[in-house]
């Protein structure tokens, strides 16, 4: 299973730069079908995926099942023109 969207909300502070945005609700729906993340930011590399002139956020998200994150070779932000998100790129074998 692949879960993407963008969910207008963060799972911590990590996340966004200005006022967070968290959701109980997206934290309850990745705990509850054991999703993992596609993209995994570290304290070291922050990755926002949405920008503003007065903040950056994290809202778009993919999430995979176990099995499916097994098969993940990466994951890559890509600047789009026509948007004011990133693109983000994974290939899976």
């Amino acid at each position: 299973m692949i879960v993407a969207r963008d969910f207008n909300c963060v799972l911590s502070n990590a996340d966004c730069t200005g006022q967070d945005k968290y959701s109980k609700a997206l934290a309850r729906l990745v705990r509850e079908l054991d999703l993992r993340e596609a993209w995994d930011a570290t304290p070291t590399r922050t990755v926002f995926t949405h920008y503003t002139t007065k903040s950056a956020l994290r809202i778009d998200r993919i999430y995979f099942t176990n099995n499916l994150k097994r098969t993940q070779q990466g994951a890559e932000a890509l600047r789009a023109a026509f948007t004011d998100h990133v693109a983000i790129i994974i290939p899976l074998r």
